[in-house]
């Protein structure tokens, strides 16, 4: 017998919090997951974002994307998307965050200033510079 839609949501909602709990990062399925007031997501967290959790056969990625971003206004988190296909193995998912987000994770908050236009000139006279020296030496690029 097919598991009904929301018995499959609230099953994945919990493989999520059990998965980030078990690595170490306290997670849980919020109770009032699906009631169409609340301000938070599928599964609540301590991390500033807003995690949705999406069990699907297919999906519009976009339509859901905006959707988190609409709800992430009022809690002024993070949208982050949990996809689990039905064909998937399974305990697997993917994750969807905006490359902003991704690039914050990766530099731990920690980007370039924003830079004026005779700096960047200077730079980019330096790199021309290195080249030129490199190839004077006949050393590599």
């Amino acid at each position: 017998m097919p598991i009904n839609s929301k018995k499959k949501g609230n099953k994945f909602e919990n493989q999520v919090a059990n998965f980030f709990t078990d690595n170490g990062i306290k997670m849980s399925r919020d109770s009032a997951s699906g009631a169409g007031t609340r301000e938070k997501g599928d599964v609540s967290n301590s991390q500033n974002f807003h995690l949705e959790c999406k069990a699907v056969k297919k999906i519009n990625l976009l339509k859901v994307w905006n959707k988190a971003k609409v709800e992430c206004k009022k809690t002024h988190n993070k949208p982050v998307l949990a996809i689990r296909f039905d064909n998937m193995p399974e305990g697997e998912f993917l994750i969807t965050i905006s490359n902003d987000h991704f690039l914050e994770l990766l530099t731990g908050g920690q980007t370039m200033p924003e830079m004026d236009i005779k700096n960047k000139y200077k730079i980019q006279r330096l790199v021309d510079a290195a080249k030129e020296l490199l190839k004077i030496y006949n050393l590599k690029e």
